[in-house]
């Protein structure tokens, strides 16, 4: 053999000796936080045993598939229950196979205890991840007790989709679980939080639990693996050691690549074909979007206009930051909640984002009224529950110019 491809042999072999040290510790430390002991109890949920109680399902192959939602507030649900009897501590992990059309689909899982029928609890469900998915119930503190009915809610951004679940399972501890669990994680599409590719956090938290350390744990006992070996073998060079850095790597940029193509994905999916006013109603912020569009469209000038904003939110809160943003070219004045009185102007507009907040508004004598501060007539143009819209009319006040 090469030099070269025995060092490559050298650290492929070093990693295959770790990997299973890797397992352990992870289920270890993750493992850790359940009480259970393992065993090999285990509940099939039958698809067939499931009753559809919103929109509709069929059962066909031992696979739930959903493939009709009903219209609720601004999404569309679907439900199917089973009706049993499980013990909570002794089945504390579910496994399934999940598939989803649409990526900004989510499947929830739900449930109802014995000492509170009326109180439904639920968990999100990790969706199209590799290979039969698994998560762990303990770690809701509502998975105890006896349970007396699972259901699957599915709850999708547009009626004209489906998502299918099947090999559903109530299962007791194991460390298979717990790693299954983990590559459920890392594997699922965890959806795009604007920072979830920096993510680096080693415990349970918005994303989950982070491959990073295990991957630096792994090439790090491959390494020490390495000069164990190098003591009895010798002639163990850099080439080696670098396998055990670049392996773990390379995985883990499979990872992030993964989640990057289902994001490319979903992003076709909510924008491809339409134009930019169209993405901008099918985009997150919508809301704000739409309201703002409508205050330039029904009562703000033509011209850059001088516009007020005023908010109970302080800082670089999101919503004052998108309304100042989608309200351009006017001149936004987003500095605070209170405004020295010479710096208004009569014809100036006065935003308050929100139910409450000042401003507050005397229809009886027309004021705007500051707490500590200004008070100038002004009139009501628009109220609605993104916010309240009025104009300056104060005849005290300058003329402004041109804003």
């Amino acid at each position: 053999m090469e030099p070269g491809l025995r060092q490559v042999s050298w650290g492929l072999g070093a990693l295959a000796i770790s990997l299973p040290a890797v397992f352990f510790l992870m289920t270890m430390a993750i493992g850790s936080g359940t009480d259970a002991t393992p065993s090999d109890l285990r509940k099939p949920l039958d698809a067939a045993a499931f009753r559809v109680l919103s929109g509709g399902a069929e059962t066909r192959d031992g696979t739930l598939r959903f493939n009709s939602f009903t219209p609720f507030a601004d999404a569309h649900h679907a439900l199917a229950v089973w009706s049993g009897n499980v013990d909570a501590a002794q089945l504390p992990f579910l496994s399934y196979r999940s598939r989803v059309i649409d990526n900004r689909t989510s499947i929830n899982l739900t449930w109802r205890r014995a000492d509170d029928p009326d109180e439904v609890h639920g968990a999100a469900l990790p969706v199209n991840a590799a290979g039969i998915s698994a998560v762990n119930l303990s770690a809701s503190p509502a998975w105890r007790g006896d349970i007396v009915e699972v259901g699957i809610l599915v709850v999708a951004q547009a009626g004209d989709t489906a998502a299918s679940v099947s090999d559903l399972a109530l299962e007791s501890h194991s460390r298979l679980l717990v790693v299954r669990a983990l590559v459920t994680q890392w594997t699922a599409f965890r959806g795009w939080t604007h920072r979830s590719l920096n993510y680096l956090r080693s415990h349970p938290g918005e994303n989950g639990i982070s491959a990073l350390p295990y991957a630096a744990m792994w090439s790090a006992l491959a390494a020490l693996t390495l000069l164990a070996l190098g003591r009895f073998a010798g002639n163990i060079g850099g080439i080696a050691f670098a396998v055990t850095f670049f392996v773990p790597w390379i995985a883990l940029d499979m990872l992030w690549q993964r989640e990057l193509l289902t994001q490319l994905d979903a992003t076709k999916q909510r924008f491809e074909g339409v134009d930019m006013a169209q993405r901008h109603l099918a985009d997150e912020d919508s809301a704000i979007y739409g309201y703002a569009t409508r205050l330039k469209r029904e009562f703000l000038p033509e011209r850059p206009a001088r516009v007020f904003l005023f908010d109970s939110a302080t800082g670089h809160d999101y919503r004052r930051l998108k309304t100042q943003f989608y309200l351009l070219p006017h001149n936004i004045y987003n500095f605070g909640n209170r405004v020295p009185r010479p710096a208004l102007r009569r014809g100036d507009y006065v935003l308050v984002l929100g139910g409450n907040g000042e401003p507050t508004f005397d229809a009886a004598t027309s004021q705007l009224v500051w707490s500590r501060g200004p008070q100038a007539q002004a009139v009501e143009l628009d109220a609605a529950a993104a916010g309240r819209l009025y104009q300056l009319t104060d005849p005290a006040l300058e003329s402004r110019g041109d804003g």
